[in-house]
């Protein structure tokens, strides 16, 4: 279910939900549960990197155009 809902948080681009799944981190049980968490996570890490991208770029812009 947490791994589910990871995938719909990142696929939705979701920061706020995103931090909530990571703050109820549940103990996997298998080693397949781990890699795939350890998938998404790198995966979540990069969306994240690039909406902070997306944000410094459009403070950037505003900052010119005041």
């Amino acid at each position: 279910m947490w791994l589910t809902e990871l995938k719909i948080a990142i696929i939705e681009q979701d920061p706020k939900r995103l931090d909530a799944l990571l703050d109820h981190t549940p103990q996997m049980e298998s080693i397949q549960e781990i890699e795939e968490a350890i998938y998404l996570l790198r995966e979540a890490n990069e969306m994240m990197q690039h909406l902070k991208d997306e944000t410094a770029a459009s403070m950037k812009q505003i900052k010119k155009s005041v």
